[in-house]
């Protein structure tokens, strides 16, 4: 009989707290917008910066998996010398293939490349003669190794027939480096934007629990004169920052997606053929950007509010 007791007491102590709690937010609703807004605004940088991690992640893996070499021949090489050449360069080490592409079919892949630029396509059909070399496609297991294969091709017996461009090699090998530096230094400015909206969001969280506490001022200290246990005092308080955080992330799952969608072709213009789909990438890491985001909004909110409460509550 007891415990029915008790624990008809908890449920109704439980169902007074969260009432306490939507009263203290709607009582200041105007700071409790702002609150929010600052939450979303810190969660859309962290959001930014995972989101960055993934971008950057998926290009440079992209970019190690293309890994196609172009090596133009010679006009004067003839065909059975091709044919030495594409099964003496089969066995070499790193190399997955060699294939034979003729100059129209390099033509071709230009034109393909292009088509949507229609002065590059109409410029190259003015000429008279086509302006690629036959080549051979080599496709290598990874950028590096690419040292490795430009050395092997540096030998004499492939000198009469190749021309080799030592940039083809190094183009790609550079690009990653250059990425890998840039997301690098955006990945640190984006931690400190982070940080700061975090600092800013707990001022924030802690100025409206301190508000809240002030207004029920009255109401606590009667809380006290009978009885009332700590916990039912906090209460109120700490799902007043719940609330914050989840109508934050709502809040943001509805802006991030369009967002997103938004912003999907302005990569797809800058990364070309590198780039990925972001909703695609968002969706598949959702649990792990998300779940970071709910974890940070709750831990401001309860960082926030035990110190204003234990600054200014005085339990």
């Amino acid at each position: 009989m007891a415990n029915i007791f008790y624990n008809k007491k908890m449920l109704i102590n439980f169902t007074r707290i969260i009432k306490f709690g939507w009263q203290n937010f709607f009582r200041n609703i105007w700071l409790s917008i702002v609150t929010i807004i600052i939450i979303i605004l810190t969660l859309i940088s962290i959001t930014g910066l995972l989101i960055f991690n993934i971008l950057t992640d998926n290009t440079l893996e992209a970019i190690k998996n293309k890994t196609d070499i172009y090596i133009d021949i010679k006009s004067e090489t003839t065909t059975d010398e091709i044919n030495q050449l594409v099964n003496s360069l089969s066995p070499v080490p790193h190399i997955k293939q060699v294939k034979y592409v003729s100059a129209d079919e390099n033509l071709q892949i230009f034109l393909n490349t292009y088509a949507n630029n229609s002065l590059v396509s109409e410029a190259v059909k003015t000429l008279e003669n086509n302006p690629f070399k036959a080549s051979l496609l080599l496709k290598v297991d990874e950028i590096e190794s690419f040292p490795i294969i430009l050395e092997a091709l540096s030998d004499e017996k492939y000198a009469n027939f190749l021309e080799i461009n030592s940039d083809d090699f190094t183009q790609a090998k550079n690009l990653v480096t250059k990425i890998s530096e840039y997301s690098q230094k955006i990945k640190k400015a984006g931690f400190i934007i982070s940080l700061f909206f975090v600092l800013v969001a707990i001022l924030i969280v802690f100025n409206a629990i301190q508000i809240s506490i002030y207004d029920r001022r009255e109401e606590i200290s009667i809380m006290r004169l009978v009885g009332a246990a700590n916990y039912f005092i906090k209460g109120p308080f700490y799902f007043e920052g719940i609330i914050y955080s989840f109508i934050s992330m709502i809040i943001l799952l509805i802006i991030i997606y369009p967002l997103i969608l938004f912003v999907q072709p302005y990569l797809n213009s800058f990364f070309s053929e590198y780039s990925t789909n972001l909703i695609s990438q968002v969706n598949e890491n959702f649990l792990k950007i998300f779940g970071i985001e709910l974890i940070v909004a709750i831990t401001i909110n309860i960082v926030s509010t035990s110190i204003a409460m234990k600054k200014y509550l005085r339990i």
